[in-house]
């Protein structure tokens, strides 16, 4: 089963005026309500930015540590 993960940086994140939050904030839990609804909606929240965060993932008998919750990428020379 697929697992996604959004994050919005706090650079990314435009300004608003109270009111436009609020509609935000309505526009997302329509789309919670709706996942929930089909079933689908598995959990939703938010990091701390200040917490140390990392995935771990098993290679072999191993787990391996990475910084993030980042896309792991390839850098073409």
């Amino acid at each position: 089963m697929p697992e996604y993960l959004i994050l919005f940086n706090d650079e990314l994140v435009i300004d608003g005026s109270d009111e436009e939050w609020r509609e935000r904030a309505r526009q997302a839990r329509a789309v919670v309500d709706e996942a929930k609804e089909a079933g689908v909606f598995i959990f939703s929240g938010g990091l701390d930015n200040e917490a140390a965060v990392f995935n771990v993932r098993p290679e072999g008998k191993t787990l391996v540590y990475t910084d993030g919750p980042y896309a792991e990428t390839k850098r073409r020379v």
